[in-house]
């Protein structure tokens, strides 16, 4: 029976052989069991000789296998230490971009603040500025009612203008030139 070992198989087929030749010895002469013994020896031969056969191809076998494997390792190893070169230098890029998003991020929230704080100023001067205005027009106002003022005032072209009155008691004129001046309806 066949075992698929080379070497298992001959030994089977060389203890077949020697029962053989154990039967022969038994029933035979001595010619027959010379013969026999050789043809034994024969077979017993060439059976070991295609067993190591076999056997040496298998360790050739397994010898190139080996060898395809230590190169595939040693292929292996070289790519990790390229991937991890490569996963050093995409870790300082990405170090790097974020230290700069970092600090974009940083510098426009100060340009930003500084900007605005600007503007707040700026605006802020006007504000007093506005409110000094309305003061003194506010002032100016609470004069003319003191006075009576009944001013009423209307574009006239594009232009500020009020109703002067029919009695204006004689020329007058601005103490900085020779303009003329008006009373205004109803004072």
């Amino acid at each position: 029976m066949a075992t698929g070992n080379p070497i298992v198989d001959a030994l089977d087929a060389l203890a077949a052989e020697v029962a053989k030749c154990t039967e022969s010895v038994k029933a035979a002469n001595p010619d027959a069991l010379t013969r026999s013994v050789d043809q034994a020896a024969t077979k017993a031969v060439s059976s070991i000789k295609t067993a190591l056969d076999g056997a040496s191809e298998a360790v050739k076998e397994i010898q190139k296998a080996a060898s395809d494997t230590a190169q595939a390792a040693s292929s292996a190893v070289e790519q990790v230490a390229e991937v991890r070169t490569a996963t050093r230098w995409l870790n300082l890029r990405s170090v790097a971009v974020l230290a700069l998003a970092v600090v974009l991020v940083v510098s426009g929230s100060l340009a930003s603040i500084w900007w605005e704080r600007h503007e707040f100023h700026r605006l802020h001067t006007k504000v007093i500025a506005l409110r000094a205005e309305v003061q003194t027009e506010r002032a100016n106002l609470k004069a003319l009612k003191a006075k009576g003022a009944r001013v009423k005032w209307e574009t006239c072209g594009g232009h500020l203008c009020f109703e002067a009155s029919s009695d204006q008691h004689g020329g007058w004129v601005t103490t900085k030139g020779n303009i003329k001046l008006v009373i205004p309806r109803g004072y």
